[in-house]
């Protein structure tokens, strides 16, 4: 979409991908030396331990380029940017190597955007579609490297350069290539170990010498089938920041300004206006997708609203495309005596209804062939046919068709004119509608209906099938509507019994994200009869699976579903009345052991007390750290607006005008998962949530007026966590770091970065790894603010620390506790880790929970 652009207005020349490429970041932490404050960014006033923000993930650059890993594998969400980044990396390379005059290169202009080590590279770029070197292949034999050649060399011999070809083994041989294997998880399922084996026998036989990267999405790559061996751990796709989405938005708007007069002087106020439509939850959350946010930006006019669903975005989007007022456009690879859609389709009756019906079918035949072996790409013969709209219409204008399609629509695309396929995602979504075309089936089989048909083809290809039938259900709903064949579909696919073992657990998942995707968790019993029993019954199934024998990314994925579903769990959510829910723990006072001995920790953790007698007071803690759904009441009690300063400290309030914040910083969809920790909330911020809080509980007689919430200082987080026996974790049977089983324990125990999961988790998801007074989360997760301002070590700490947490107004470095996803040193999870952050940081790293102090229990 990027490369070509998309304009529903009128003619415009295609955009420029070096022009509105916005650089993809990962998930994956920099070294962990750096983030512990060894060097760089992660070093703070004084050389105290740091850890870094935002900016301590790896760039997708980065990740691609690392001189220590020759192979890389890139996983994201489907439309997170996989596929046009390997582009932009193709483009750049292949500008660098044929381009002679700056003049006419590619990124003249904004060559100062492109990364450093990008710019410094040298390398011949092959990117593979592997959706088409798949059908080459024999699923009955290993696929080899010799494959890959063999494919590389057809291709250029079909482009008229065979004599490249014939140089090709000896450029792999010598290592000259950047080999870009791309759509790992659009193969069908009988190629995928040949497809498998064919990677792996290119990145570690002959041509190893050359740099492999490959992408799949995330659900595929955690299948053992897809996984492949002697390669890394894979680099996440993070969604996009909200940095990021304003310069992709700006970036768009000049581009717009460049090609048509009519945006000349107003990119600005058009991207301002794009950002400002954007600003509400649920767009926010779609905006993090580069695909749907390129979708986004095509169909954005000042006077509409934007679709707040991906189904109406993705539909609204064909219309446009298709729509003889609003489809017209101009392409370089267009020649003047090709007719645009609109002349062609004038004199057909419903033409356009009929043209996509008929691509609805051609991409669920395609997607039917691929899946059999039948043919790798949507033959010229099949689209010929099924493009005969009438009985009146030539050959030459259904070949005229195509060739608008391909030129002018941007639908279709080919190499050579005679296999074509679908761009990017349209393919799936367009299959999916023609799922949901009701009409259709009903002249094929009267009595098949949608459940039917969607599990048919569920048990026929799997995972392959899974969006097309999420995409069907969104039309379903919110274009057709039809509430109740989708909610038949869902409670066909939740079992009545319990969910013990893998057998249904992917039924289960689909329907999850099924009822996700169409907000059936809202409908009641008014729009769909049954509805909230099905819901009741799917939310049992996948707390089975939360609580259960599963594979904890499994397990994650499950306690996440029950999160958007509503996750009932006493601590998680918000009460009646919009208060937060949470579970305090009760702490007696008494004297503990704080710090670590020398043989263990940082320099930083010592000297250790052993009778530190710093809890003089009983205290109560939040079973959990705060959680999005929590924190979203502050929120939406504005808790940024001026009538609610009273809650912030003074630097507080001045950074938050100073920087315009209005509101916590978001990483992506997962991050913003109700029942997971609330991330990219600084000190300040934390500080003003605990106040605001205070208010709320005393107003609901929940705590008296002598009692306040409040972070908890470092000394009321370490006992919480260690008990009173000095133990190195929080459970009661936790090892010295050196246990060589410790690796194992913390991954059974908590989400930190060996465990996998890449980004935060629900709370409670680790309950063996809970702490003696039943706080859980206090080892990963998330590192936790605490309310006390740093001190380089332990020295004279109980005498001077007191006086320094009672006055928050200087506090400008604040401490961190806990451990978190990202961290891969089990020495940051102890008990006694402590590492300080800036008070206006904020990062996917970094949450915080709560403590209740004064006289009283809390009710």
């Amino acid at each position: 979409m990027v490369t070509r652009g998309i304009e529903l207005d009128g003619n415009l020349k295609p955009l420029r991908l070096a022009h509105v490429y916005a650089s993809l970041e990962t998930m994956t932490p920099r070294a962990e030396e750096e983030a512990r404050g060894g060097k760089g960014k992660g070093q703070g006033p004084g050389g105290s331990p740091a850890l870094p923000g935002r900016e301590g993930n790896l760039s997708a650059l980065e990740a691609l380029l690392d001189p220590a890993q020759r192979r890389v594998v890139l996983v994201g969400e489907p439309g997170s940017g996989k596929s046009t980044f390997l582009q932009y990396v193709t483009l750049f390379l292949a500008d660098k190597l044929s381009v002679t005059d700056p003049a006419k290169s590619q990124f003249a202009g904004v060559e100062h955007t492109v990364d450093a080590r990008l710019r410094s590279h040298t390398a011949l770029p092959l990117r593979i579609a592997l959706r088409e070197f798949a059908p080459g292949l024999d699923a009955a034999r290993p696929g080899s490297s010799e494959d890959v050649l063999r494919h590389l060399e057809t291709q250029l011999c079909a482009a008229n350069r065979e004599a490249e070809a014939e140089l090709l083994r000896d450029v792999l041989g010598r290592g000259l290539a950047l080999v870009l294997f791309d759509g790992l998880d659009e193969v069908p399922g009988p190629l995928v170990p040949a497809v498998r084996q064919a990677i792996q026998s290119f990145a570690t036989g002959g041509f190893g010498q050359c740099r492999v990267v490959v992408t799949c999405r995330i659900a595929s790559y955690e299948k053992r089938e897809f996984k492949l061996e002697q390669f890394p751990d894979p680099h996440r796709i993070a969604a996009l920041s909200s940095a990021l989405r304003a310069q992709f938005v700006h970036d768009w708007y000049r581009e717009l300004a460049a090609a048509r007069k009519e945006y000349q002087g107003e990119d600005a106020a058009c991207a301002e206006s794009l950002l400002r439509a954007l600003d509400t939850e649920r767009l926010q959350e779609m905006s993090g997708n580069p695909f749907f946010l390129t979708a986004m930006a095509a169909l954005h006019r000042p006077e509409k609203p934007l679709p707040d669903t991906g189904a109406k975005l993705m539909d609204q989007l064909v219309r446009g495309i298709l729509d003889e007022s609003r489809k017209r456009r101009a392409d370089t690879t267009a020649t003047p005596d090709q007719p645009e859609l609109a002349t062609l389709l004038e004199k057909i009756p419903e033409g356009v209804e009929r043209l996509r019906e008929q691509l609805q079918t051609i991409a669920y035949l395609a997607r039917e062939k691929r899946q059999k072996k039948e043919g790798r790409a949507v033959d010229g013969d099949l689209l010929k046919s099924k493009l005969l709209l009438t009985d009146t219409v030539t050959k030459k204008w259904v070949n005229d068709l195509i060739e608008s399609l391909r030129h002018r629509a941007g639908l279709l695309q080919s190499q050579d004119g005679t296999s074509f396929e679908f761009a990017y995602r349209f393919e799936e979504f367009l299959a999916g509608c023609h799922l949901a075309n009701d009409a259709f089936w009903k002249d094929q089989d009267p009595e098949t209906t949608f459940e039917d048909r969607a599990r048919k083809l569920f048990a026929a290809q799997g995972d392959y099938a899974r969006l097309v039938i999420v995409w069907a259900a969104g039309i379903k709903v919110y274009v057709h509507p039809d509430r109740a064949d989708v909610r038949d579909l869902v409670d066909a696919l939740v079992p009545a019994t319990a969910l013990t073992e893998a057998a249904g657990l992917a039924e289960v998942e689909l329907a999850s994200e099924i009822a996700r995707d169409v907000g059936m968790v809202d409908w009641g019993e008014k729009y769909a009869r049954g509805a909230p029993v099905i819901i009741e019954r799917l939310r049992t199934r996948l707390e089975e699976v939360r609580d259960g024998e599963f594979p904890v990314a499994t397990r994650a994925r499950a306690a996440a579903a029950i999160g958007r579903f509503g996750d009932l769990r006493k601590g998680v959510g918000v009460k009646a009345g919009g208060v937060p829910d949470l579970d305090w723990l009760p702490i007696p006072a008494g004297p503990f052991i704080m710090g670590s001995e020398a043989s263990e920790g940082f320099d930083w953790e010592r000297p250790q007390m052993a009778q530190c007698r710093l809890i003089a007071q009983p205290y109560a803690i939040s079973r959990y750290p705060v959680t999005v759904a929590q924190y979203a009441k502050f929120l939406d009690a504005e808790g940024y607006d001026e009538r609610q300063k009273r809650f912030w400290t003074g630097p507080g309030w001045e950074w938050r005008c100073e920087n315009n914040i209005t509101g916590p910083e978001n990483y992506g969809a997962i991050f913003l998962t109700p029942n997971h920790p609330r991330v990219g909330v600084s000190w300040y911020e934390a500080f003003a949530f605990c106040r605001w809080l205070t208010e709320r509980l005393r107003a609901a007689k929940e705590i008296s007026a002598e009692q306040e919430v409040r972070l908890p200082t470092e000394a009321q987080w370490e006992r919480a966590a260690r008990h009173t026996d000095g133990r190195s974790y929080p459970w009661r049977d936790g090892g010295k770091s050196d246990d060589k089983a410790l690796a194992k324990t913390l991954t059974e125990r908590c989400n930190w970065g060996e465990t996998g999961l890449g980004n935060t988790s629900a709370v409670g998801l680790f309950p063996k790894g809970h702490a003696e007074c039943g706080a859980e989360d206090m080892a990963g997760n998330v590192w936790e603010w605490c309310g006390t301002p740093w001190l380089s070590d332990y020295t004279d700490y109980e005498a001077k620390v007191g006086a320094l947490e009672a006055d928050p107004e200087k506090i400008t470095r604040g401490v961190l506790r806990g451990g978190s996803w990202g961290g891969d040193d089990p020495r940051l999870l102890r008990c006694s880790s402590r590492f300080s952050g800036a008070s206006d940081i904020r990062s996917d790293y970094v949450g915080f929970r709560c403590v209740v102090v004064g006289v009283g229990g809390v009710r």
